[in-house]
């Protein structure tokens, strides 16, 4: 299991976990990729996608698929990186497709 990484912002000054299926949520959300759509890029079910971002059944190459497709970086969402700054990928961004609609998606 990957560290925790302490999270000194929740409401009412609490201090909380963000481990690595809360990174996964996170770069899905951010890069606009509904939980169906990662899971039909990623070949799997729903339900699998609802396991990982609750930290459950992670495998490496999971996410590898994530970085993949969600710009961000492997360590970051690994919990390697704790800059956010440097969370997104360096690399240029590539044109997704939308399998589910045969559409290409915004990148």
């Amino acid at each position: 299991m990957t560290s925790l990484e302490v999270v000194p912002d929740l409401p009412g000054g609490k201090q909380g976990t963000f481990h690595r299926g809360d990174r996964l949520r996170k770069a899905r959300e951010t890069a606009g990729i509904q939980v169906q759509a990662m899971a039909a890029l990623l070949g799997v079910d729903r339900a699998s996608i609802t396991r990982y971002e609750r930290n459950r059944g992670v495998k490496h190459l999971t996410v590898k698929a994530y970085a993949e497709h969600t710009d961000f970086s492997y360590e970051w969402l690994q919990g390697d990186d704790s800059d956010e700054e440097r969370a997104r990928s360096t690399r240029p961004v590539t044109t997704r497709y939308a399998p589910l609609f045969g559409l290409r998606a915004a990148a």
